[in-house]
């Protein structure tokens, strides 16, 4: 009898710590965060006197907006990156077929993305994937592992701007 009730002592002890050891595991599994892919930063410098506004859309549907004052720079946060799809970027919009560069409510520099034409390295397109030349140019690694694409607004891009009708 003393040797079953041993038994019954060990067995609950295998029990208890097994309840532990699967509570472990899930605890483990439940904190374990999955890497959704590499941090980047799209930043937009806005190089000229003007205070410019930003308008990123699709088919007449406006998917980003915002404002850089003269001579500052706008950082808009985002990834690249995940699984098989490691040539995707999104920090604020991914590429969208048309974008507004308004310079001081009078001008503005509208440009298209059309990815059917192939890779133009040599155009400057605000509202193309970071990834794919257009204007932009990648700093790898440059703030904290941080991969940062950058987009420079300058007085040529002014100059070559239009004025907006009212």
């Amino acid at each position: 009898m003393k040797e079953c009730v041993t038994f019954m002592r060990i067995l609950k002890t295998i029990m208890t710590n097994h309840y532990i050891l699967k509570f472990l595991i899930l605890l483990l599994i439940i904190s374990c965060k999955q890497e959704s892919g590499k941090k980047i930063l799209r930043r937009i410098i806005n190089n000229t006197e003007h205070q410019i506004k930003i308008k990123i859309g699709n088919n007449g549907s406006s998917i980003y907006q915002n404002s850089i004052l003269p001579y500052d720079t706008l950082n808009i946060e985002g990834t690249c990156g995940s699984d098989e799809r490691d040539d995707i970027c999104f920090a604020g919009w991914r590429s969208a077929n048309h974008g507004t560069i308004i310079f001081s409510d009078s001008m503005k520099l509208m440009t298209t993305f059309d990815l059917s034409s192939g890779l133009a390295c040599d155009v400057k397109t605000i509202n193309a994937h970071v990834g794919w030349c257009y204007g932009y140019s990648l700093n790898e690694d440059d703030e904290d592992g941080v991969d940062v694409y950058t987009f420079t607004i300058t007085e040529e891009d002014f100059e070559n701007a239009i004025p907006i009708q009212n």
